[in-house]
């Protein structure tokens, strides 16, 4: 995975892993003031592609840049 999440389904406990855009990563690696839009407009698109959706339904674990894998929090 070059850039994406890594994490946990929380109803099921299944291991989920979502590629992420381009796009995608801009939202998922916002710092700014408006952090919180940012994951609802980045839940919205992900969901709109892969039918996952992130928010109330996955613990992030990692968040992968450039290959490289992070603990998320």
């Amino acid at each position: 995975m070059k850039q994406g999440l890594k994490g946990t389904h929380l109803a099921t406990g299944q291991s989920v892993e979502i590629d992420l855009t381009d796009k995608e990563m801009v939202y998922a690696t916002c710092k700014d003031i408006c952090i919180n839009e940012c994951w609802d407009f980045l839940d919205s698109l992900v969901d709109n592609r892969t039918g996952i959706k992130i928010i109330d339904e996955l613990q992030i674990d990692f968040i992968v840049i450039d290959g490289i894998k992070r603990v998320f929090h």
